[in-house]
């Protein structure tokens, strides 16, 4: 489709966001696209996500298994522009990331969801369009250069419960300390303990990377205009709900959870 008939369809989509605030940007642009072309359709009803498995549409709670999530309402609510996309604001900005080779004939499905995620949470966007589970550290979704694939590396730190041999270090060596205050009680995020003097601190971090499947990845159409818009959070909401079912029970194992 031109870019004219795509930014003519991104203008009537914000305005239809008014109408349909429980719809995301790429529902009401997909079927302004599909009605354009003859093909008229409703924007179709987001499914119920249940909070154990995750998904874009943000759970009621996190869960063992939940590590990322999306703030649809804070992305709309801090937008420039009534009916507009935070997130799709930054892309705009950003958008010459996405074209690596400078000629816009790059269309591999990893490189430009690694790009999409980056662009997504912070240091880019703070808050993120992605939010990370409080007790985590970061979720970091980046193509292997050499392999080609698509990873996610999710950092944590770990308590001395969890490490084998610590119940016989000394009593009073420091570990990580609960967040004072946080917005979840079950998944505190950790803090490190202030600094006494003669007194022993253990911090251990650790990671759990995994490959994500390079077949379910969303396949971009083009590297400018709105139809990048729509490509960056496909792509991104595609990952939250791979980064969930596939990284989710391997993080909860190690932190001893059950979800």
């Amino acid at each position: 489709m031109p870019k004219k008939n795509l930014s003519t369809s991104a203008k009537r989509v914000r305005a239809a966001q008014q109408a349909h605030p429980d719809k995301s940007f790429t529902e009401l642009l997909r079927a302004d696209l599909a009605a354009a072309a003859g093909h008229a359709v409703e924007p179709a009803e987001a499914p119920a996500i249940p909070a154990t498995t995750g998904g874009t549409r943000m759970p009621l709670t996190w869960s063992p298994t939940t590590l990322v999530r999306i703030d649809y309402d804070y992305d709309r609510a801090n937008a420039d522009h009534a009916g507009d996309s935070r997130y799709a604001a930054y892309v705009r900005m950003k958008g010459e990331a996405f074209n690596y080779w400078g000629d816009e004939s790059d269309l591999d499905p990893a490189r430009f969801a690694g790009e999409a995620w980056r662009i997504a949470t912070g240091p880019v966007m703070s808050p993120g369009f992605v939010r990370i589970r409080p007790d985590l550290t970061s979720v970091r979704v980046y193509r292997d250069d050499y392999e080609g694939a698509l990873a996610v590396a999710v950092s944590m730190p770990l308590s001395h419960g969890h490490l084998v041999g610590a119940d016989r270090w000394p009593y009073d060596w420091q570990d990580w300390e609960r967040e004072r205050f946080s917005s979840d009680d079950e998944f505190r995020g950790r803090e490190t303990p202030d600094l006494v003097q003669d007194k022993v601190a253990v911090l251990t971090n650790t990671t759990v990377r995994l490959t994500l499947p390079k077949a379910h990845l969303h396949v971009p159409t083009t590297l400018s205009g709105p139809g990048l818009v729509m490509d960056a959070t496909t792509a991104v909401e595609t990952l939250v709900e791979l980064v969930n079912q596939h990284a989710g029970s391997a993080v909860a194992r190690v932190l001893g959870q059950t979800g």
